[in-house]
């Protein structure tokens, strides 16, 4: 089973507020899932949120 994260946990992990995470969200930047009435988020899924937004990602783009 794949390990799953609060918005909470996220915004301390990426170190940013839960409100900025949850627009994250909303924007379809971070895919989620509710569970309940709380949005759960796949290691999976953030570790793509965070390679698509890393700088690195940023200098290949500014490159082509």
């Amino acid at each position: 089973m794949n390990e799953t994260f609060t918005l909470t946990e996220v915004a301390e992990y990426l170190k940013v507020s839960r409100k900025t995470v949850l627009r994250y969200v909303k924007e379809r930047k971070i895919k989620a899932f509710k569970f309940g009435n709380n949005y759960r988020i796949t290691k999976e899924n953030l570790d793509k949120f965070y390679a698509d937004n890393s700088l690195e990602n940023e200098k290949n783009s500014i490159k082509k």
